[in-house]
């Protein structure tokens, strides 16, 4: 939804998918439009191998990645932050564990603030161009 007309607007993105089958059908999509500023890689928001501190200047995380990291939402959270230089947009949906999530997100808020890095979305990753 997001990081292909993010790609057509000449933006650098990363698009990071836990799922094979939803990259697929991503980059097969991006192929059909002609889009080269794009790079796919299947990874899980709690644990961002191979993408360094504060790579993004822009991170989408909406929805489901924080929420399916239930009960590790302090670790995807925290990697989320880690690899954000200057702005995060996040979304988070929760059909358990509400409470228990709202607290790590204020702690791990309370901790991005004393770092440089804001605060990912594991599928949409942008960085402008």
């Amino acid at each position: 939804r997001y990081s292909l007309p993010l790609a057509a607007q000449g933006h650098r993105v990363t698009h990071l998918d836990v799922s094979e089958a939803m990259l697929a059908r991503a980059m097969a999509e991006a192929a059909r439009r002609g889009l080269s500023s794009i790079e796919f890689r299947t990874g899980d928001v709690r644990r961002l191998e191979g993408l360094a501190d504060r790579a993004f200047d822009m991170t989408l995380c909406l929805d489901a990645p924080l929420s399916y990291a239930y009960p590790h939402q302090e670790q995807a959270l925290a990697e989320v932050c880690r690899v954000t230089r200057d702005l995060l947009v996040l979304m988070v949906s929760s059909r358990s564990g509400v409470g228990s999530f709202a607290s790590s997100a204020s702690r791990t808020s309370a901790s991005a603030r004393r770092t440089p890095s804001a605060a990912i979305h594991s599928d949409w990753n942008a960085t402008s161009g």
